[in-house]
């Protein structure tokens, strides 16, 4: 409901006789939920062409917390229903630079986020109906910006870069398919206990897996060339290693072969 009132608030300005930047627009919504993500008190203001300013109390996504969210976009147009933000900023753990846009009719986002300089974080969704997808790719990017996103209880990564992309797909009752294709170089990360921890590991996984009823089917493949990983009670040096397999996993068993 909340999408259909912005859409519309925004299309009857857009319809306007006079200017689009003669109406001042101010949506204030309490909670947004959508897949895998809800966010809480949400006040955006935009005049139609010029500054935009969305606050959001709290966001909440992948089990992780973010309170007093504010995106900025110093200029930002509503042309033929799509939302452009040409150059703004993201307030989030850290101020990230961010250019967006966003299509109405198509239910369709298309972001690029640039932590510094010649780190990309290039980000395409669709919504809308009773499917949704998603995908990311990633230029040099620090694993610590996404350790933020890690969920409790899986290590988190502090250092390194990450190259490559990964892919979404769901449904109105959980994720369906995921693909994982991603680059690592001088990876470092750790769990809270500290029993699951990597330094300066350098290497690239693949992963992909399907939704089966109450189970997923999963096929990866990974790439070891170098570093340190301490997985208790195993420890080893990568020399090139290389791992392939494939299984079935469930609420109760992992089932795996090579």
């Amino acid at each position: 409901m909340w999408r259909v009132t912005l859409y519309a608030v925004w299309a009857l300005a857009a319809s306007l006789a006079f200017p689009v930047h003669a109406a001042e627009l101010e949506l204030v919504a309490d909670t947004l939920e959508g897949p895998g993500f809800s966010a809480k008190k949400l006040r955006l203001s935009f005049s139609g062409a010029g500054p935009l300013k969305l606050s959001i109390g709290e966001l909440s996504a992948q089990g992780r917390t973010w309170r007093n969210v504010g995106l900025a976009c110093r200029e930002a147009a509503l042309e033929a229903n799509v939302l452009q933000c040409r150059e703004g900023a993201l307030e989030l753990s850290t101020r990230i630079p961010i250019r967006f846009s966003y299509s109405f009719s198509e239910n369709k986002l298309e972001a690029e986020l640039t932590p510094e300089p010649g780190e990309r974080w290039r980000i395409a969704a669709r919504f809308g109906g009773a499917s949704w997808s998603a995908s990311l790719t990633v230029d040099h990017g620090q694993a610590a910006h996404f350790g933020a996103f890690v969920p409790d209880g899986v290590p988190r990564p502090s250092a390194g870069r990450l190259t490559g992309s990964a892919s979404l797909t769901g449904k109105r009752d959980g994720l369906q398919t995921l693909a994982l294709d991603l680059g690592l170089a001088g990876l470092a990360f750790s769990d809270a206990s500290g029993l699951h921890a990597g330094d300066n590991v350098s290497g690239r996984i693949g992963l992909r897996a399907e939704a089966q009823r109450a189970a997923w089917s999963w096929r990866g493949e990974a790439l070891w060339k170098s570093g340190e990983i301490f997985w208790q009670p195993f420890y080893g040096k990568g020399a090139n290693n290389r791992v392939e397999a494939r299984g079935l996993q469930d609420a109760r068993r992992l089932e795996a072969e090579q």
